[in-house]
Protein backbone atom coordinates (compact mmCIF):
# COMPACT_ATOMS: atom_id res chain seq x y z
CA UNK A 1 0.00 0.00 0.00
CA UNK A 2 0.98 3.71 -0.35
CA UNK A 3 1.26 5.17 2.93
CA UNK A 4 -0.47 8.49 2.35
CA UNK A 5 -0.79 11.52 3.82
CA UNK A 6 -3.20 11.27 6.64
CA UNK A 7 -5.77 14.24 6.35
CA UNK A 8 -7.47 14.79 9.71
CA UNK A 9 -9.60 17.80 8.89
CA UNK A 10 -12.89 16.85 8.05
CA UNK A 11 -13.93 19.76 7.37
CA UNK A 12 -13.55 22.97 4.55
CA UNK A 13 -11.97 25.83 7.00
CA UNK A 14 -12.89 28.23 4.96
CA UNK A 15 -13.64 29.48 1.29
CA UNK A 16 -11.09 30.36 0.09
CA UNK A 17 -9.76 33.86 -1.68
CA UNK A 18 -10.49 34.29 -5.08
CA UNK A 19 -8.75 37.46 -7.15
CA UNK A 20 -11.31 39.32 -9.42
CA UNK A 21 -12.49 37.67 -12.70
CA UNK A 22 -10.51 41.00 -14.94
CA UNK A 23 -7.10 38.94 -14.11
CA UNK A 24 -6.02 36.27 -16.71
CA UNK A 25 -7.81 33.17 -16.35
CA UNK A 26 -4.87 31.43 -16.08
CA UNK A 27 -3.35 33.38 -13.22
CA UNK A 28 -6.54 33.45 -11.72
CA UNK A 29 -6.50 29.30 -11.74
CA UNK A 30 -3.03 29.10 -10.34
CA UNK A 31 -3.95 31.87 -7.53
CA UNK A 32 -7.23 29.65 -6.81
CA UNK A 33 -5.12 26.34 -6.68
CA UNK A 34 -2.19 28.00 -4.94
CA UNK A 35 -4.67 29.01 -2.53
CA UNK A 36 -6.50 25.68 -1.41
CA UNK A 37 -3.01 24.19 -1.12
CA UNK A 38 -2.36 26.44 1.57
CA UNK A 39 -5.07 25.93 3.32
CA UNK A 40 -4.74 22.02 3.29
CA UNK A 41 -1.33 21.92 4.43
CA UNK A 42 -2.07 24.04 7.17
CA UNK A 43 -5.06 22.30 8.18
CA UNK A 44 -3.25 20.45 10.88
CA UNK A 45 0.65 18.98 12.02
CA UNK A 46 0.49 16.00 10.27
CA UNK A 47 -0.74 16.83 7.08
CA UNK A 48 1.82 20.03 7.48
CA UNK A 49 4.52 17.57 8.18
CA UNK A 50 4.00 14.77 5.91
CA UNK A 51 3.37 16.80 2.85
CA UNK A 52 6.12 19.77 2.98
CA UNK A 53 9.93 20.24 4.46
CA UNK A 54 10.05 23.68 4.23
CA UNK A 55 6.55 25.34 4.87
CA UNK A 56 7.93 29.05 4.77
CA UNK A 57 8.34 28.77 1.14
CA UNK A 58 4.46 28.01 0.83
CA UNK A 59 3.28 31.19 1.83
CA UNK A 60 2.41 29.47 5.30
CA UNK A 61 1.79 32.58 7.39
CA UNK A 62 0.62 30.67 10.51
CA UNK A 63 1.83 27.00 11.37
CA UNK A 64 -1.00 25.00 12.88
CA UNK A 65 -1.03 23.41 16.21
CA UNK A 66 -1.49 19.96 16.46
CA UNK A 67 -5.03 18.22 15.65
CA UNK A 68 -7.84 20.13 14.90
CA UNK A 69 -11.45 20.27 17.19
CA UNK A 70 -14.48 20.99 15.19
CA UNK A 71 -18.17 20.67 15.54
CA UNK A 72 -20.94 18.29 14.08
CA UNK A 73 -22.33 21.78 12.78
CA UNK A 74 -18.93 22.23 10.58
CA UNK A 75 -19.42 18.96 9.17
CA UNK A 76 -23.07 19.84 8.01
CA UNK A 77 -21.79 22.88 6.67
CA UNK A 78 -19.65 21.40 3.94
CA UNK A 79 -21.98 21.12 1.25
CA UNK A 80 -22.35 24.99 0.89
CA UNK A 81 -18.67 25.54 1.44
CA UNK A 82 -18.07 23.41 -1.52
CA UNK A 83 -20.59 24.36 -3.67
CA UNK A 84 -19.55 28.17 -3.24
CA UNK A 85 -15.82 26.44 -4.05
CA UNK A 86 -17.37 25.11 -7.22
CA UNK A 87 -18.52 28.51 -8.18
CA UNK A 88 -15.61 30.34 -7.91
CA UNK A 89 -13.52 27.49 -9.44
CA UNK A 90 -15.95 27.56 -12.48
CA UNK A 91 -15.09 31.76 -12.68
CA UNK A 92 -11.90 30.57 -13.71
CA UNK A 93 -12.91 28.56 -16.67
CA UNK A 94 -11.42 29.59 -20.32
CA UNK A 95 -11.27 28.65 -23.66
CA UNK A 96 -7.75 29.93 -23.68
CA UNK A 97 -6.19 27.34 -20.93
CA UNK A 98 -3.04 25.82 -21.82
CA UNK A 99 -3.18 21.78 -21.76
CA UNK A 100 -1.25 21.93 -18.66
CA UNK A 101 -3.83 24.66 -17.16
CA UNK A 102 -7.39 22.46 -18.98
CA UNK A 103 -6.05 19.16 -17.00
CA UNK A 104 -5.35 21.22 -13.43
CA UNK A 105 -9.09 22.99 -13.64
CA UNK A 106 -11.11 19.39 -14.67
CA UNK A 107 -9.41 17.46 -11.52
CA UNK A 108 -10.39 20.49 -9.74
CA UNK A 109 -13.66 20.21 -10.33
CA UNK A 110 -13.98 16.86 -10.14
CA UNK A 111 -12.09 16.92 -6.97
CA UNK A 112 -15.01 19.69 -5.78
CA UNK A 113 -17.90 17.69 -7.72
CA UNK A 114 -16.79 14.54 -5.61
CA UNK A 115 -16.93 16.42 -2.18
CA UNK A 116 -19.97 17.93 -3.08
CA UNK A 117 -21.76 14.91 -3.45
CA UNK A 118 -19.93 12.81 -0.55
CA UNK A 119 -21.03 15.72 1.96
CA UNK A 120 -24.34 15.25 1.62
CA UNK A 121 -23.90 12.04 4.15
CA UNK A 122 -22.37 13.83 6.74
CA UNK A 123 -24.28 10.91 9.10
CA UNK A 124 -21.70 8.50 7.99
CA UNK A 125 -18.91 9.64 8.77
CA UNK A 126 -16.45 7.70 10.88
CA UNK A 127 -13.08 9.07 12.70
CA UNK A 128 -12.73 5.82 13.95
CA UNK A 129 -12.22 2.33 12.23
CA UNK A 130 -10.04 -0.92 13.14
CA UNK A 131 -7.97 -0.43 10.21
CA UNK A 132 -7.58 3.43 9.15
CA UNK A 133 -8.75 5.12 11.86
CA UNK A 134 -6.38 7.77 13.78
CA UNK A 135 -6.42 5.99 16.68
CA UNK A 136 -5.29 2.84 14.47
CA UNK A 137 -2.53 4.82 12.55
CA UNK A 138 -1.34 7.62 15.27
CA UNK A 139 1.93 5.21 16.20
CA UNK A 140 2.93 4.65 12.65
CA UNK A 141 2.46 8.65 11.69
CA UNK A 142 4.04 9.70 14.63
CA UNK A 143 7.05 7.14 14.13
CA UNK A 144 7.69 8.37 10.61
CA UNK A 145 7.21 12.37 11.90
CA UNK A 146 10.02 14.48 10.01
CA UNK A 147 11.72 17.05 12.55
CA UNK A 148 12.83 19.88 11.21
CA UNK A 149 14.86 22.00 13.81
CA UNK A 150 15.44 22.98 17.62
CA UNK A 151 12.36 25.18 16.97
CA UNK A 152 9.99 22.42 15.41
CA UNK A 153 6.76 22.18 18.15
CA UNK A 154 4.10 20.79 16.00
CA UNK A 155 5.02 17.06 17.15
CA UNK A 156 4.40 17.87 20.90
CA UNK A 157 1.42 20.09 20.17
CA UNK A 158 0.07 16.20 18.42
CA UNK A 159 0.28 14.74 21.49
CA UNK A 160 -1.23 17.65 23.82
CA UNK A 161 -4.32 18.17 21.56
CA UNK A 162 -4.74 14.39 21.04
CA UNK A 163 -7.15 13.94 23.97
CA UNK A 164 -9.39 17.41 22.51
CA UNK A 165 -9.55 15.77 18.80
CA UNK A 166 -10.57 12.10 19.80
CA UNK A 167 -13.22 13.74 21.76
CA UNK A 168 -14.30 15.46 18.70
CA UNK A 169 -15.12 12.05 16.84
CA UNK A 170 -16.35 10.81 19.54
CA UNK A 171 -18.91 13.59 19.93
CA UNK A 172 -19.37 13.23 15.85
CA UNK A 173 -20.28 9.54 16.45
CA UNK A 174 -22.62 10.39 19.53
CA UNK A 175 -24.64 12.39 17.23
CA UNK A 176 -24.63 9.84 13.83
CA UNK A 177 -25.85 6.85 16.42
CA UNK A 178 -28.65 9.20 17.73
CA UNK A 179 -29.73 10.06 13.93
CA UNK A 180 -29.38 6.42 13.14
CA UNK A 181 -26.08 5.46 11.25
CA UNK A 182 -23.53 5.22 14.02
CA UNK A 183 -20.78 2.07 14.33
CA UNK A 184 -22.20 -1.29 14.35
CA UNK A 185 -21.65 -3.00 17.84
CA UNK A 186 -18.98 -5.55 16.09
CA UNK A 187 -16.76 -2.66 14.61
CA UNK A 188 -17.37 -0.26 18.02
CA UNK A 189 -15.74 -3.70 19.95
CA UNK A 190 -13.07 -4.20 17.37
CA UNK A 191 -12.18 -0.73 17.60
CA UNK A 192 -11.45 -0.77 21.32
CA UNK A 193 -9.80 -4.22 21.05
CA UNK A 194 -7.31 -2.50 18.98
CA UNK A 195 -7.30 0.26 21.54
CA UNK A 196 -6.99 -2.12 24.65
CA UNK A 197 -4.14 -3.63 22.30
CA UNK A 198 -2.66 -0.32 21.80
CA UNK A 199 -2.41 0.01 26.35
CA UNK A 200 -1.92 -3.38 27.23
CA UNK A 201 0.90 -4.29 24.16
CA UNK A 202 2.84 -0.95 25.79
CA UNK A 203 1.93 1.58 23.80
CA UNK A 204 3.83 4.26 25.61
CA UNK A 205 6.57 2.55 25.30
CA UNK A 206 6.56 2.26 21.22
CA UNK A 207 5.75 5.69 20.95
CA UNK A 208 8.79 6.87 23.27
CA UNK A 209 11.05 4.67 21.46
CA UNK A 210 10.46 5.46 18.04
CA UNK A 211 10.85 9.08 18.83
CA UNK A 212 14.33 8.08 20.86
CA UNK A 213 15.36 5.94 17.69
CA UNK A 214 14.53 9.77 16.15
CA UNK A 215 16.21 11.77 18.10
CA UNK A 216 19.66 10.42 16.88
CA UNK A 217 19.51 11.79 13.69
CA UNK A 218 18.61 15.26 15.26
CA UNK A 219 21.89 16.61 14.64
CA UNK A 220 20.19 20.22 15.07
CA UNK A 221 20.13 19.14 19.01
CA UNK A 222 22.99 18.83 21.44
CA UNK A 223 22.49 15.72 23.86
CA UNK A 224 21.64 17.50 26.70
CA UNK A 225 18.58 19.35 24.37
CA UNK A 226 17.90 15.22 23.32
CA UNK A 227 17.60 14.18 27.14
CA UNK A 228 15.28 16.60 27.99
CA UNK A 229 13.00 16.62 24.46
CA UNK A 230 12.65 12.69 25.34
CA UNK A 231 11.19 13.85 28.84
CA UNK A 232 9.02 16.22 26.93
CA UNK A 233 7.47 13.21 25.14
CA UNK A 234 7.33 10.97 28.05
CA UNK A 235 5.33 13.42 30.02
CA UNK A 236 3.08 14.24 27.01
CA UNK A 237 2.35 10.40 26.31
CA UNK A 238 1.94 9.12 30.08
CA UNK A 239 -0.70 12.72 30.97
CA UNK A 240 -2.15 13.00 27.15
CA UNK A 241 -1.95 10.27 24.69
CA UNK A 242 -2.57 6.92 27.35
CA UNK A 243 -5.55 9.00 29.07
CA UNK A 244 -6.89 9.47 25.54
CA UNK A 245 -6.75 5.85 24.84
CA UNK A 246 -8.41 5.11 28.09
CA UNK A 247 -11.40 7.78 27.26
CA UNK A 248 -12.11 6.61 24.36
CA UNK A 249 -12.27 3.09 25.40
CA UNK A 250 -14.71 4.08 27.94
CA UNK A 251 -16.82 6.12 25.58
CA UNK A 252 -16.96 3.15 23.31
CA UNK A 253 -18.53 1.24 26.02
CA UNK A 254 -21.44 3.43 26.45
CA UNK A 255 -22.07 3.69 22.29
CA UNK A 256 -21.87 -0.31 22.20
CA UNK A 257 -25.05 -0.22 24.55
CA UNK A 258 -26.81 1.48 21.58
CA UNK A 259 -25.17 0.38 18.85
CA UNK A 260 -26.43 -0.91 15.85
CA UNK A 261 -26.46 -4.83 15.23
CA UNK A 262 -25.62 -4.68 11.68
CA UNK A 263 -22.87 -3.07 10.12
CA UNK A 264 -23.92 -3.63 6.12
CA UNK A 265 -24.26 0.02 4.70
CA UNK A 266 -27.63 -0.99 2.85
CA UNK A 267 -29.26 -1.20 6.37
CA UNK A 268 -29.03 2.40 6.95
CA UNK A 269 -31.16 4.98 6.06
CA UNK A 270 -29.68 5.94 2.68
CA UNK A 271 -27.14 3.18 3.19
CA UNK A 272 -27.26 2.13 -0.62
CA UNK A 273 -27.07 5.59 -2.36
CA UNK A 274 -24.40 6.13 0.02
CA UNK A 275 -22.24 3.21 -0.71
CA UNK A 276 -22.73 4.15 -4.37
CA UNK A 277 -21.36 7.47 -3.78
CA UNK A 278 -18.25 6.24 -1.84
CA UNK A 279 -17.66 3.34 -4.40
CA UNK A 280 -17.41 6.61 -6.75
CA UNK A 281 -15.52 8.72 -4.03
CA UNK A 282 -12.86 5.39 -3.44
CA UNK A 283 -12.60 4.46 -7.10
CA UNK A 284 -12.61 7.61 -9.27
CA UNK A 285 -14.31 5.38 -11.33
CA UNK A 286 -16.24 6.60 -14.93
CA UNK A 287 -18.42 3.57 -14.81
CA UNK A 288 -21.55 3.74 -12.47
CA UNK A 289 -21.68 0.30 -10.03
CA UNK A 290 -23.44 -2.05 -11.99
CA UNK A 291 -21.27 -1.65 -14.82
CA UNK A 292 -18.40 -2.05 -12.15
CA UNK A 293 -19.90 -5.24 -10.66
CA UNK A 294 -20.50 -6.65 -14.40
CA UNK A 295 -16.90 -5.77 -15.35
CA UNK A 296 -16.07 -7.84 -12.01
CA UNK A 297 -17.80 -11.05 -12.73
CA UNK A 298 -16.79 -11.14 -16.35
CA UNK A 299 -13.17 -10.70 -15.51
CA UNK A 300 -14.03 -13.89 -12.74
CA UNK A 301 -15.28 -15.94 -14.83
CA UNK A 302 -12.45 -15.57 -17.33
CA UNK A 303 -10.31 -16.09 -14.60
CA UNK A 304 -11.43 -18.96 -13.19
CA UNK A 305 -11.77 -20.29 -17.09
CA UNK A 306 -8.13 -19.89 -17.84
CA UNK A 307 -7.28 -21.26 -14.22
CA UNK A 308 -9.48 -24.51 -14.93
CA UNK A 309 -8.11 -24.84 -18.12
CA UNK A 310 -4.17 -25.04 -17.17
CA UNK A 311 -5.13 -27.44 -14.45
CA UNK A 312 -6.68 -29.63 -16.74
CA UNK A 313 -4.27 -29.65 -19.83
CA UNK A 314 -0.64 -28.64 -17.95
CA UNK A 315 -1.17 -29.04 -14.14
CA UNK A 316 2.58 -28.96 -13.07
CA UNK A 317 2.61 -25.42 -14.44
CA UNK A 318 1.02 -24.62 -11.08
CA UNK A 319 4.17 -26.00 -9.07
CA UNK A 320 6.26 -24.61 -11.40
CA UNK A 321 4.94 -21.26 -11.68
CA UNK A 322 6.17 -20.43 -7.99
CA UNK A 323 10.29 -20.86 -9.08
CA UNK A 324 10.34 -17.23 -9.69
CA UNK A 325 10.65 -16.83 -6.01
CA UNK A 326 14.33 -18.22 -6.09
CA UNK A 327 15.55 -16.03 -8.81
CA UNK A 328 15.92 -13.01 -6.12
CA UNK A 329 17.07 -12.83 -2.49
CA UNK A 330 17.48 -9.53 -1.12
CA UNK A 331 14.81 -6.88 -1.29
CA UNK A 332 17.63 -4.45 -2.80
CA UNK A 333 18.14 -7.06 -5.39
CA UNK A 334 14.88 -7.30 -6.34
CA UNK A 335 14.43 -3.55 -6.99
CA UNK A 336 17.52 -3.30 -8.92
CA UNK A 337 16.04 -6.44 -11.53
CA UNK A 338 12.79 -4.23 -11.33
CA UNK A 339 14.08 -0.39 -12.20
CA UNK A 340 15.95 -2.11 -14.97
CA UNK A 341 13.41 -4.09 -16.87
CA UNK A 342 10.79 -1.63 -16.59
CA UNK A 343 12.95 0.76 -18.63
CA UNK A 344 11.46 -1.29 -22.02
CA UNK A 345 7.92 -0.63 -21.34
CA UNK A 346 7.79 2.45 -18.98
CA UNK A 347 8.88 5.99 -19.56
CA UNK A 348 12.35 6.80 -18.52
CA UNK A 349 12.44 8.76 -14.81
CA UNK A 350 14.93 12.03 -15.54
CA UNK A 351 13.78 14.41 -13.27
CA UNK A 352 14.05 18.68 -14.95
CA UNK A 353 16.50 19.51 -12.59
CA UNK A 354 19.45 17.22 -12.74
CA UNK A 355 19.07 15.30 -9.63
CA UNK A 356 18.71 11.85 -9.25
CA UNK A 357 15.77 10.26 -7.36
CA UNK A 358 16.91 7.25 -5.30
CA UNK A 359 15.17 4.83 -2.92
CA UNK A 360 16.30 3.40 0.41
CA UNK A 361 14.68 -0.06 2.04
CA UNK A 362 14.20 0.36 6.07
CA UNK A 363 13.03 -1.80 8.16
CA UNK A 364 10.57 -1.06 10.97
CA UNK A 365 10.66 -1.43 14.14
CA UNK A 366 10.06 -4.92 16.11
CA UNK A 367 7.89 -2.81 18.37
CA UNK A 368 5.58 -1.87 15.26
CA UNK A 369 5.44 -4.93 13.54
CA UNK A 370 1.83 -5.66 14.46
CA UNK A 371 0.49 -2.62 13.75
CA UNK A 372 1.83 -2.52 9.86
CA UNK A 373 1.34 -4.51 6.93
CA UNK A 374 4.27 -6.25 5.11
CA UNK A 375 5.92 -3.51 3.18
CA UNK A 376 4.45 0.14 2.15
CA UNK A 377 5.80 3.13 0.39
CA UNK A 378 6.00 6.32 2.43
CA UNK A 379 5.25 9.33 0.29
CA UNK A 380 7.58 12.11 0.60
CA UNK A 381 7.38 15.84 0.80
CA UNK A 382 6.62 17.01 -2.69
CA UNK A 383 9.52 19.62 -1.64
CA UNK A 384 11.80 16.87 -0.79
CA UNK A 385 11.17 13.82 -3.56
CA UNK A 386 14.25 12.54 -4.21
CA UNK A 387 14.83 10.38 -1.10
CA UNK A 388 12.29 7.76 -1.67
CA UNK A 389 11.72 5.01 1.58
CA UNK A 390 10.21 1.52 1.04
CA UNK A 391 9.96 0.23 4.43
CA UNK A 392 9.39 -3.46 5.23
CA UNK A 393 7.99 -5.18 7.78
CA UNK A 394 10.45 -7.91 9.34
CA UNK A 395 7.77 -10.17 9.75
CA UNK A 396 7.43 -10.89 6.31
CA UNK A 397 10.87 -10.41 4.06
CA UNK A 398 10.38 -14.25 3.54
CA UNK A 399 6.97 -14.06 2.06
CA UNK A 400 6.73 -15.47 -1.23
CA UNK A 401 4.70 -12.27 -2.58
CA UNK A 402 7.95 -10.07 -1.63
CA UNK A 403 8.79 -9.46 -5.29
CA UNK A 404 5.25 -8.36 -6.27
CA UNK A 405 4.88 -6.03 -3.49
CA UNK A 406 8.28 -4.38 -4.06
CA UNK A 407 6.94 -3.75 -7.53
CA UNK A 408 3.60 -2.71 -6.00
CA UNK A 409 5.31 -0.31 -3.83
CA UNK A 410 8.46 0.46 -5.90
CA UNK A 411 8.95 -0.10 -9.27
CA UNK A 412 6.83 0.15 -11.36
CA UNK A 413 4.80 0.63 -8.80
CA UNK A 414 4.38 3.86 -6.14
CA UNK A 415 7.26 4.92 -5.95
CA UNK A 416 7.85 5.18 -9.70
CA UNK A 417 4.54 7.01 -10.20
CA UNK A 418 5.22 9.42 -7.35
CA UNK A 419 8.64 10.23 -8.65
CA UNK A 420 7.56 10.22 -12.66
CA UNK A 421 4.41 12.50 -12.03
CA UNK A 422 6.90 14.76 -9.56
CA UNK A 423 9.34 15.01 -12.36
CA UNK A 424 6.68 16.70 -14.60
CA UNK A 425 6.66 20.00 -12.27
CA UNK A 426 2.77 19.50 -11.38
CA UNK A 427 0.99 22.37 -9.18
CA UNK A 428 1.38 21.42 -5.65
CA UNK A 429 -2.40 21.26 -5.36
CA UNK A 430 -1.90 17.67 -7.62
CA UNK A 431 -0.11 15.67 -5.60
CA UNK A 432 -1.84 16.81 -2.20
CA UNK A 433 -5.84 15.64 -3.95
CA UNK A 434 -6.32 12.21 -2.39
CA UNK A 435 -7.35 9.79 -5.59
CA UNK A 436 -7.12 6.46 -4.25
CA UNK A 437 -8.70 4.39 -7.15
CA UNK A 438 -5.88 5.84 -9.09
CA UNK A 439 -3.01 5.41 -7.06
CA UNK A 440 -4.03 1.88 -5.18
CA UNK A 441 -5.43 0.61 -8.83
CA UNK A 442 -2.24 1.35 -11.02
CA UNK A 443 0.21 0.03 -7.37
CA UNK A 444 -1.75 -2.98 -8.11
CA UNK A 445 -1.74 -2.24 -11.97
CA UNK A 446 2.02 -2.49 -11.49
CA UNK A 447 2.26 -5.44 -8.98
CA UNK A 448 0.08 -7.60 -11.97
CA UNK A 449 2.55 -6.56 -14.65
CA UNK A 450 5.90 -7.09 -13.20
CA UNK A 451 5.38 -10.69 -13.27
CA UNK A 452 6.55 -9.88 -16.72
CA UNK A 453 9.62 -9.55 -15.57
CA UNK A 454 10.16 -13.26 -13.23
CA UNK A 455 11.76 -14.62 -16.40
CA UNK A 456 8.79 -17.14 -16.22
CA UNK A 457 7.24 -18.70 -19.60
CA UNK A 458 4.17 -16.99 -20.60
CA UNK A 459 2.04 -19.54 -19.62
CA UNK A 460 3.49 -19.01 -16.44
CA UNK A 461 3.19 -15.53 -16.24
CA UNK A 462 -0.25 -15.79 -17.31
CA UNK A 463 -1.46 -18.10 -14.90
CA UNK A 464 -0.28 -15.90 -11.93
CA UNK A 465 -1.60 -12.56 -13.24
CA UNK A 466 -5.39 -14.90 -13.56
CA UNK A 467 -5.01 -16.09 -10.24
CA UNK A 468 -4.65 -12.50 -8.92
CA UNK A 469 -6.99 -11.00 -10.79
CA UNK A 470 -9.54 -14.01 -9.66
CA UNK A 471 -8.65 -13.05 -6.55
CA UNK A 472 -9.55 -9.44 -6.66
CA UNK A 473 -12.71 -10.01 -8.20
CA UNK A 474 -13.56 -12.14 -5.47
CA UNK A 475 -12.94 -9.78 -2.84
CA UNK A 476 -14.37 -6.89 -4.34
CA UNK A 477 -17.57 -8.62 -5.48
CA UNK A 478 -17.77 -9.74 -2.28
CA UNK A 479 -17.27 -6.10 -0.77
CA UNK A 480 -20.82 -5.22 -2.54
CA UNK A 481 -22.45 -7.99 -1.78
CA UNK A 482 -21.96 -7.21 2.01
CA UNK A 483 -22.89 -3.59 1.49
CA UNK A 484 -25.10 -2.95 -1.16
CA UNK A 485 -26.89 -6.39 -1.02
CA UNK A 486 -26.67 -7.45 2.06
CA UNK A 487 -24.93 -10.38 2.79
CA UNK A 488 -24.15 -11.87 6.06
CA UNK A 489 -22.08 -14.66 7.12
CA UNK A 490 -23.91 -17.62 5.66
CA UNK A 491 -24.15 -15.84 2.45
CA UNK A 492 -20.63 -15.28 2.14
CA UNK A 493 -19.66 -18.18 2.99
CA UNK A 494 -21.85 -19.57 0.43
CA UNK A 495 -20.45 -17.33 -2.47
CA UNK A 496 -16.71 -18.19 -1.13
CA UNK A 497 -17.27 -21.95 -1.04
CA UNK A 498 -18.00 -21.98 -4.72
CA UNK A 499 -14.25 -20.55 -5.33
CA UNK A 500 -12.79 -22.99 -2.83
CA UNK A 501 -12.61 -20.93 -0.05
CA UNK A 502 -14.08 -22.88 2.89
CA UNK A 503 -12.31 -21.44 6.24
CA UNK A 504 -14.70 -20.53 9.09
CA UNK A 505 -12.28 -18.16 10.26
CA UNK A 506 -10.89 -16.82 7.03
CA UNK A 507 -14.50 -16.09 6.18
CA UNK A 508 -15.10 -14.11 9.10
CA UNK A 509 -12.14 -12.31 9.13
CA UNK A 510 -12.74 -10.91 5.56
CA UNK A 511 -16.39 -10.04 6.83
CA UNK A 512 -15.31 -8.14 9.85
CA UNK A 513 -12.79 -6.39 7.61
CA UNK A 514 -15.53 -5.34 4.49
CA UNK A 515 -17.75 -4.09 7.04
CA UNK A 516 -15.10 -1.94 9.31
CA UNK A 517 -13.88 -0.74 5.53
CA UNK A 518 -16.20 -0.34 3.06
CA UNK A 519 -15.28 0.26 -0.27
CA UNK A 520 -11.46 -0.62 0.71
CA UNK A 521 -11.22 -3.72 -1.40
CA UNK A 522 -12.67 -2.02 -4.39
CA UNK A 523 -9.84 0.90 -4.52
CA UNK A 524 -7.26 -2.32 -5.64
CA UNK A 525 -10.04 -3.50 -7.88
CA UNK A 526 -11.98 -1.30 -9.64
CA UNK A 527 -8.84 1.01 -9.49
CA UNK A 528 -7.36 -1.42 -11.71
CA UNK A 529 -10.22 -2.80 -13.42
CA UNK A 530 -10.58 1.11 -14.75
CA UNK A 531 -6.54 1.18 -15.92
CA UNK A 532 -7.83 -1.63 -17.70
CA UNK A 533 -10.85 -0.10 -19.64
CA UNK A 534 -8.89 3.07 -20.31
CA UNK A 535 -6.06 0.80 -21.69
CA UNK A 536 -8.74 -0.93 -23.78
CA UNK A 537 -9.90 2.42 -25.10
CA UNK A 538 -6.41 3.57 -26.30
CA UNK A 539 -5.95 0.31 -27.86
CA UNK A 540 -8.86 0.49 -29.78
CA UNK A 541 -8.64 4.43 -30.95
CA UNK A 542 -4.87 3.38 -32.03
CA UNK A 543 -5.19 -0.10 -33.35
CA UNK A 544 -1.88 -1.19 -34.63
CA UNK A 545 0.00 1.86 -33.34
CA UNK A 546 -0.67 1.19 -29.90
CA UNK A 547 2.14 0.47 -27.37
CA UNK A 548 2.47 -0.50 -23.87
CA UNK A 549 5.17 2.47 -23.54
CA UNK A 550 2.75 5.37 -24.83
CA UNK A 551 -0.33 4.21 -22.79
CA UNK A 552 2.56 4.28 -19.67
CA UNK A 553 3.27 7.41 -20.21
CA UNK A 554 -0.16 9.01 -20.88
CA UNK A 555 -1.24 7.68 -17.46
CA UNK A 556 1.78 8.60 -15.09
CA UNK A 557 1.75 11.96 -16.77
CA UNK A 558 -1.73 12.84 -16.58
CA UNK A 559 -1.42 11.74 -12.56
CA UNK A 560 -3.91 11.36 -9.78
CA UNK A 561 -7.58 11.77 -11.55
CA UNK A 562 -10.59 10.21 -11.54
CA UNK A 563 -10.79 7.97 -14.61
CA UNK A 564 -13.28 10.43 -16.39
CA UNK A 565 -10.76 12.84 -16.50
CA UNK A 566 -7.82 10.84 -17.55
CA UNK A 567 -10.29 8.91 -20.75
CA UNK A 568 -11.40 12.69 -21.99
CA UNK A 569 -7.32 13.12 -22.75
CA UNK A 570 -7.06 10.16 -24.53
CA UNK A 571 -7.77 11.41 -28.23
CA UNK A 572 -4.89 13.99 -27.77
CA UNK A 573 -2.89 11.82 -25.52
CA UNK A 574 0.44 13.03 -26.73
CA UNK A 575 0.15 16.73 -25.86
CA UNK A 576 -0.07 15.07 -22.54
CA UNK A 577 3.71 14.27 -22.85
CA UNK A 578 4.49 17.77 -23.81
CA UNK A 579 3.28 19.43 -21.32
CA UNK A 580 4.79 19.84 -17.49
CA UNK A 581 1.56 19.47 -15.28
Amino acid sequence: MDQKRFFLLPILLAALLLCGCSRHASTQLSDFADELFIRKISSDSLTLNYTVSSPENYAVKQLPSGFPSFQYSDLEQNSALYENQLSKLEQCKSDHFSISDQVLYDVLKNYFKTELASSKYTVFFRGFSPTTGIQAQLPVLLSEFRFQDKNDEQYLALLHTLPSYFQSLLNVETENQKRSHGLSKGSIQRIRSQCEEFLNGHGETILTSSFADATKNMNFLTTQEKTAYQKQVQSAVNDQVIPAYRSLIQQLNILEKTAVSQGNLCHYPQGKAYYQQLVQESTGASRPLAQLVTDMQQRLTTARHRLATYAKENPSLFSRCQRYTTFFHQPEEILAHLEKEIKKDFPSLTPSNGRSFVHHIEYIPSSLENYLSPAFYLTPPIDDIYQNIIYLNPAYTNSSSLFTTLAHEGYPGHLYQTCYFASQNPHPIRQLLSYPGYSEGYGTYAEIYSYQYTGLSAEEIDLLQQNQIMSLCIYGLCDVGIHYDGWDIPELTRFLSTYGIKQKESIQNLYETIIDEPANYLRYTCGYLEILHVKDIMKKNLGASYNERDFHQYLLSVGPASFSVIEKYLPDYKSIFLCKN
